[in-house]
């Protein structure tokens, strides 16, 4: 009968570690299932479905740069440069370097027809890479 009632408990003590350690981080497999959905989204070119999912990790890390960076680029990659504009933009007011948040503000100058700023843009401070910055030389300059 003791033994009976001893080996409950250890099953009941075992049954309540393992579910313990499935549902504690219950924020962080949110985060995790959405940023692994927004990859495979990704690698399927399906950057409006990557950009999505994204978000929703961004949410639970609002500041990760990565997370920022794969955001803009998704968002870039789906061709919705005003969506990717704001979060370009708070990664620049961080100190973030990004490539891809650079390249979101300067193709929203473009788009706005304000060649003059493409042209004065820093490309030493806030470059996109040489064969990017050169083209979008050219490109300013012909307008």
């Amino acid at each position: 009968m003791v033994q009976g009632i001893l080996n409950k408990g250890r099953i009941l003590s075992a049954t309540l570690a393992l579910v313990g350690s499935f549902t504690t981080p219950l924020a962080a497999q949110e985060l995790a299932g959405a940023y692994l959905a927004a990859r495979h989204a990704a690698l399927q070119s399906d950057f409006n479905v990557a950009a999505a999912y994204f978000d929703r990790a961004r949410l639970r890390d609002p500041g990760q740069p990565a997370l920022m960076e794969e955001t803009v680029l998704a968002r870039l990659l789906s061709g919705d440069v005003a969506q990717a504009l704001p979060i370009a933009r708070d990664m620049v007011a961080a100190g973030i370097p990004s490539q891809a948040a650079h390249l979101a503000m300067v193709a929203d100058l473009g788009a706005q027809g304000d060649y003059a700023a493409v042209r004065a843009w820093d490309t030493q401070a806030q470059g996109i890479g040489p064969l990017v910055d050169g083209l979008l030389t050219a490109w300013a300059a012909v307008g």
